[in-house]
């Protein structure tokens, strides 16, 4: 399971770009920012997997930061 969100600086969601199963692989996602004020924003990924008794965990979790300029 993947799922790539993008927040603003208070720390609100503001996107959610990948939200699903994902097989292995390399992937790319666009990022359409129509309608978002130039400034700093952070993306996170986090990928889970479901253990044996069906319940999802964390493997991997990272917060990266980026700026937004017009």
């Amino acid at each position: 399971m993947v799922k790539l969100t993008v927040y603003n600086v208070q720390g609100q969601e503001e996107f959610i770009l990948v939200n699903s199963v994902q097989s292995r692989g390399n992937y790319s996602i666009c990022f359409d920012a129509n309608g978002l004020p130039s400034g700093t924003y952070f993306y996170q990924i986090d990928i889970s997997c479901a253990s044996c008794e069906g319940n999802w965990s964390a493997l991997f979790k990272e917060k990266r930061e980026m700026v937004l300029l017009r």
